[in-house]
């Protein structure tokens, strides 16, 4: 009997029963066995006997730990660029406002948390109020605004971990309930900050429950908005006269194939933009001028002769990363020395790159 209601749970020849993993809600259920046998009588005819077991309850033990499901999601209520689960953020520069929501539920029934509490780490960098704390802003539990929470030091007592605290949060009763709040980041740079919430929870004589109960990860991109780019020098070595009238491939700290211009971007906003190359003034040792063209080769064996007007070198279309200005034996600067008088020395020369807005 199951619920006051009699079902058969199996029939077979076995003499005993194992039940399935119960739950509460089998707790006080009745089982019984009806066996029935059939055997011949004096006259050779067969008869059969019914024989009713006495009822045997069941009584479940629960298990009274907390099975807590607690999930958060993060907003960048500034710019919208996000993962689709709403865990992960992108492009996340200066004053950008930040929402964490969360929600944490206790699945067992019979569990024996009472109250719980909410602890979850911001990042380092973030806008801080009059009293010099992070300015911890829209806090709510429940959807309810709530003064009932604490910004401070994480567990280990370093000033520069900093976590928003939600205490004695009612359990025993609702099992299901919210948390969310905001704050305004600044000073991070260009790095990565992974957090998750956490809960503990307490019985009704206020004893720690064991264990810390984590959610899902949330993880926050940095970037410093801006484009950066960083020139090498490229060296030709020592030429001999055979050298002279071939287009010769310089190195850049050694190397055959690096970048001679370096560029890291990480503009927000990324409009189309051009990369322009000029050489100031010619080879010159002391006050001989060598009698030369540099060369700016493109990847289909094209080039452009370097000079005091500007060229183009590379552009990016609007939404697309600059890239990397690249130099090797193929692609890149080379210097001709062209045929005439040549007089040995130490040249050098000085080139400008320029990064600009490009033309739509």
């Amino acid at each position: 009997m199951v619920n006051g209601t009699d079902t058969t749970v199996e029939t077979g020849t076995s003499f005993s029963y194992t039940t399935p993993d119960t739950v509460w809600a089998d707790n006080q259920s009745q089982y019984y066995a009806v066996i029935k046998t059939t055997q011949n009588d004096m006259n050779g005819n067969p008869q059969t006997q019914t024989i009713t077991t006495n009822k045997a309850t069941l009584t479940v033990i629960p298990d009274t730990f907390p099975k807590i499901e607690l999930n958060s999601t993060i907003f960048n209520n500034t710019y919208d660029d996000h993962n689709a689960d709403n865990t992960e953020l992108y492009n996340v520069v200066d004053l950008d406002q930040i929402t964490i929501k969360g929600t944490a539920t206790d699945t067992n029934v019979n569990s024996v948390m009472k109250t719980a509490a909410f602890q979850i780490q911001i990042p380092s960098g973030v806008v801080l109020n009059q009293n010099a704390l992070p300015d911890i802003t829209n806090v709510q539990i429940d959807g309810q605004s709530t003064d009932n929470f604490y910004v401070g030091p994480g567990p280990t007592g370093n000033p520069q971990e900093q976590y928003v605290y939600f205490f004695d949060i009612p359990f025993d009763e609702v099992k299901t309930h919210s948390f969310e709040f905001t704050f305004t980041v600044k000073g991070n740079g260009n790095s990565q900050f992974i957090t998750s919430p956490e809960l503990t929870g307490t019985d009704e004589d206020e004893n720690a429950i064991d264990g810390t109960f984590r959610g899902n990860m949330l993880t926050i991109n940095f970037t410093n908005g801006k484009l950066n780019a960083q020139a090498k020098d490229i060296d030709y070595g020592t030429l001999k006269y055979s050298n002279v009238g071939t287009p010769v491939a310089g190195t850049i700290d050694g190397a055959t194939s690096d970048n001679i211009l370096n560029i890291v971007d990480n503009r927000r906003q990324k409009d189309a933009t051009a990369i322009y190359l000029t050489q100031n003034n010619q080879f010159t040792s002391g006050a001989n001028v060598l009698d030369s063209e540099l060369r700016y080769y493109d990847s289909d064996g094209n080039y452009q002769e370097v000079s005091q007007s500007p060229i183009l070198i590379d552009k990016s279309e609007s939404g697309d990363t600059l890239n990397s200005v690249a130099n090797d034996p193929d692609i890149g600067l080379k210097l001709l020395i062209r045929q005439g008088n040549l007089t040995y020395g130490q040249y050098t020369s000085t080139l400008t790159w320029t990064i600009a807005n490009a033309p739509q």
